[in-house]
């Protein structure tokens, strides 16, 4: 998005950033490209989304700089604080202003959102009148689809009549140009344990712009329910669906798998604020490995399985693990369909393995 300038174009490096209550701080990192000549400056600010000042972050503010010639990354910290509270995921709003020496901003990227997780236990108790959640941590829904179905589950209880507030807003997706709000009540009847559903209208557009987010939240139940504490808030992921239709083509930051069909990429962010894209081991046609720090030390090994024959899920499945704690982004791009898949690690977090056998089709698709 936005104009280029031989001096650069500043803009975050992701759209969405995340951190775990408990990681103690987020690094966000931003980019120069599209040009490097002369010094140039840009200011960043870290203010409150629905996260509180002072009680889960400390707002931050500076300028970061680059000289001639200096096309690389720049990082700057965002102070995280566990407060033993249990009040869901927050956010916090991130912008970059005021660039200096011809450079100037991405239209598009010069603002984004952290998310910090939730991490204080506990599902509270419903009395036997019910405990209402989201039915995953997070949804997701690839971009070209018209809508996301979000599921919301009744459990522990259900005696009497009950309701609860359902509503979006805005993560790093903007209502209205990436899908429409929603808002509304759902209610069950007693004896009534099952799911209830509403659904987030979701816009195609053209741009190439990585996926986005959308902050989902129950609000006041009835009915002597009560709203679980770790899961009364969750997240709409909508797939960019506008990736790169190029074949895919080995090299040091990036790997392909199913032939060149599947292009994998990676960026990391180290405790100590080192960054920068991960490094790629190409180990047969459907497998890699990926190294941060050192060759000799493989972090994340990658493979992508053809499952067309397999009746229950066909798909293509992506597979990985990471023996790592360090924040990661890792993006599979399907290069015959445009879909992009993020994975992310937070910071301070053992990496768990993924098993995703769903978001990629299949079968001659």
């Amino acid at each position: 998005g936005g104009g280029t300038s031989p001096n650069g174009v500043f803009k975050f490096d992701e759209r969405s950033f995340y951190a775990s209550e408990s990681s103690g701080v987020a690094i966000i990192t931003v980019e120069r490209s599209h040009g490097e000549d002369g010094a140039v400056t840009v200011d960043y600010f870290a203010v409150a989304g629905t996260a509180t000042a002072d009680v889960d972050f400390t707002e931050v503010s500076g300028t970061l700089s680059w000289g001639p010639g200096d096309e690389s990354y720049r990082a700057f910290e965002v102070p995280i604080f566990a407060d033993g509270v249990t009040e869901g995921n927050e956010t916090v709003e991130l912008y970059l202003s005021s660039p200096t020496g011809g450079a100037v901003l991405d239209a598009d990227r010069s603002t984004a959102v952290l998310t910090i997780f939730d991490s204080a236990g506990g599902g509270g108790g419903g009395g036997g009148k019910g405990v209402l959640k989201f039915d995953e941590v997070s949804f997701e829904v690839i971009e070209g689809q018209v809508q996301a179905v979000i599921r919301v589950e009744r459990s522990q209880g259900q005696s009497g009549a009950v309701s609860v507030d359902f509503e979006t807003s805005d993560g790093s997706a903007v209502e209205g140009e990436d899908y429409q709000s929603a808002f509304g009540t759902l209610s069950w009847s007693s004896g009534d344990g099952s799911i209830k559903t509403f659904t987030v209208p979701v816009f195609e557009d053209n741009l190439s712009e990585g996926n986005e987010t959308v902050n989902l939240t129950l609000s006041n139940p009835t009915g002597g329910a009560t709203i679980d504490s770790e899961r009364g808030n969750s997240i709409l992921v909508i797939l960019d669906d506008d990736g790169s239709l190029a074949p895919c083509e080995p090299g040091d930051d990036s790997g392909c798998a199913q032939g060149n069909r599947f292009s994998v990429e990676s960026t990391f962010r180290a405790p100590n604020g080192l960054i920068g894209r991960g490094h790629t081991v190409q180990l047969s046609g459907d497998s890699l490995g990926i190294w941060f720090f050192d060759p000799s030390n493989v972090e994340i090994l990658v493979k992508v399985l053809d499952a067309c024959g397999f009746p229950g899920q066909p798909a293509y499945w992506v597979f990985y693990a990471a023996t790592t704690n360090v924040d990661f982004t890792m993006r599979v791009t399907d290069t015959h369909t445009g879909v992009v898949k993020e994975y992310k690690n937070v910071l301070g977090q053992i990496a768990p393995p993924v098993q995703d056998v769903a978001t990629f089709q299949t079968c001659g698709q």
